[in-house]
């Protein structure tokens, strides 16, 4: 690196500290995260959730709180077990009784006009077996209260636009596993949501499809929409999410921006270097009270530098810039699949799909109820 870009790389580097402002203003390009204008609106609010399916065993979740805001592309992330798709299920409607209260851009769930706010993808779903994928969106589009003029303009406009119109008169359920998810995905914008909620949306999806999906949703972000995602999948959350729920033993142990814990008002960055750190390097960043770590990456010579002070950061880059070449510099967050391992050990999950058994075994004493006054008969008459 010449002087000149040095030099030019520490005016870029000093001119981004002045603002004052570097937590809401700086975009990470890798990942392509995208701010709107009412960010601080609250399109997702859930307050002391707590759902139990037996008296008897633990809730499988227990009073947790969360939001996602406006804009938001928020991973929601946790072991099996560990009460995601039980909270899903709860925010959706499609349990009548819980603890605690869920808003929907401010409107209760429990009232069925939240809904209009709020479009649903689940893990699978079904088809009618002799309708065309034309025919299914129209239809399941009146059903959200669209006229039937409506109804006509949002499914043409929606099959071009997710490239599917080739396809309007075939049955989703003839669909890849691509496409089919592609159907859902259009059937929940007919209402124009503000929030939509996803469990497991690219499950059982190839590479390529999955990319797709995502694009489709990244596209929606740009356009303010909030993303409300469970995937077991964290790289990819990882490409697209700036906010995220961590959910263990149906207990929330974070939830935030991505950036809001690491940097606890720390100037956190990623550091390439062409050399290896000199000891003087080393002893300087200590009398400045900047920290180094080394990374374990493909790039040799490269390390996590944190300050508490943007003065002590600039000091140390420029001793670096003077004895050394910097081959990238960069704003670091950590990424999804670190900030679980910090908050969650591995294995602590004692869960292990209660969820599932509880729901399970709630339907079972559901039939032994029934099944009751039967059997109560039969012993009388016997």
């Amino acid at each position: 690196m010449n002087t000149d870009l040095q030099k030019k790389l520490l005016k870029d580097f000093e001119k981004e500290h002045l603002t004052n402002n570097i937590q809401n203003n700086v975009i990470n390009q890798n990942k392509d995260l995208i701010e709107v204008k009412n960010k601080n609106e609250v399109f997702l609010e859930v307050n002391n959730l707590r759902k139990q399916y037996n008296k008897k065993a633990k809730p499988a979740v227990n009073n947790i709180s969360f939001k996602v805001l406006a804009g938001e592309f928020h991973a929601f992330i946790g072991a099996n077990g560990a009460g995601k798709t039980t909270t899903i299920k709860s925010i959706v409607g499609a349990y009548a009784e819980f603890e605690g209260e869920i808003k929907i851009s401010g409107i209760s769930n429990r009232e069925k006009s939240s809904r209009l706010k709020l479009g649903y993808i689940p893990e699978s779903a079904r088809f009618p077996s002799k309708m065309s994928s034309y025919l299914y969106l129209k239809s399941m589009a009146e059903l959200n209260g669209l006229t039937p003029k409506e109804a006509k303009e949002f499914t043409e406009r929606i099959l071009k636009e997710f490239n599917m119109w080739n396809l309007r008169n075939v049955s989703p359920n003839k669909f890849s596993s691509g496409q089919k998810k592609k159907i859902l995905l259009a059937q929940s914008l007919s209402n124009n949501p503000d929030l939509l909620i996803m469990d497991e949306p690219t499950a059982n999806l190839d590479p390529k499809s999955r990319i797709a999906f995502f694009e489709i949703l990244k596209d929606l972000q740009s356009k303010g929409k909030s993303i409300f995602i469970s995937s077991h999948i964290l790289s990819e959350l990882d490409i697209y999410a700036n906010a995220l729920t961590i959910l263990d033993g149906g207990k929330i142990v974070f939830t935030g921006k991505r950036n809001q814990d690491e940097t606890k008002n720390k100037e956190i960055y990623k550091l390439v270097t062409e050399n290896e750190l000199s000891n003087k390097l080393n002893s300087r960043a200590k009398t400045l009270k900047v920290e180094i770590k080394d990374y374990h990456s493909s790039e040799a010579n490269t390390y996590i530098v944190s300050s508490e002070t943007k003065k002590s950061m600039n000091e140390f880059i420029k001793d670096v810039m003077d004895s050394n070449r910097i081959v990238k510099f960069e704003k670091y967050h950590l990424s999804i699949e670190e900030l679980y391992k910090k908050f969650v050990i591995l294995g602590s999950v004692h869960t292990n799909n209660q969820a599932d058994e509880e729901e399970n075994q709630e339907i079972k004493n559901k039939q032994e109820d029934k099944e009751k006054p039967k059997k109560e008969e039969k012993q009388k008459n016997s």
